[in-house]
């Protein structure tokens, strides 16, 4: 396993919280020799862009797991490399909001109940904290090649977009 980390940031910054978070991942990653290579998409005020920019450079390395982490997101040092190689296509860990009072981006499901791996479907989460396998993006672009656009003449897909449906991203 190769592990890709893609940082976007609005304003090119990196939250202490986060690069401490980093720091002790790739510590960790370089005990398991497990690869991992980090990247950022800085200064893009559309997430999205910024998003689909990191998928094109991560669909360009030869890393097997995208794990997408908000450049204020801070972790518990493992947490990155277990959610990367669990054998789910797309998976995410709930990140707490910077409001008050605490909440997640989190739209609950019918489906509260963990299955044998402790794990909850929902109907959708934030991206702040989220792995995704090569094979679902390269499914994902073969099956909607009318998504693809260019960049400064780099080819990207639109894996990402930023349509409201009824008040939600």
């Amino acid at each position: 396993m190769r592990i890709f980390v893609g940082i976007p940031t609005y304003d090119c910054k990196l939250h202490m919280g986060t690069a401490q978070s980093l720091a002790n991942e790739a510590a960790l990653a370089l005990a398991a020799n497990v690869p991992l290579q980090i990247s950022f998409q800085p200064g893009m005020s559309l997430v999205h862009a910024a998003r689909n920019l990191i998928c094109a450079d991560f669909l360009a390395s030869e890393c097997t797991r995208l794990v997408f982490v908000d450049a204020d997101c801070g972790w518990d040092a493992g947490a990155l490399i277990s959610l990367a190689v669990k054998p789910h296509d797309v998976i995410a860990g709930a990140c707490r909001r910077r409001a008050e009072p605490e909440g997640y981006a989190i739209h609950w499901g019918d489906n509260t109940k963990p299955n044998k791996d402790g794990l909850l479907e929902v109907d959708g989460i934030g991206m702040a904290f989220t792995a995704i396998s090569r094979a679902c993006l390269e499914a994902f672009r073969h099956k909607t090649p009318e998504r693809a656009y260019k960049v400064d003449g780099k080819t990207v897909h639109g894996f990402f977009d930023s349509p409201v449906s009824d008040g939600n991203l």
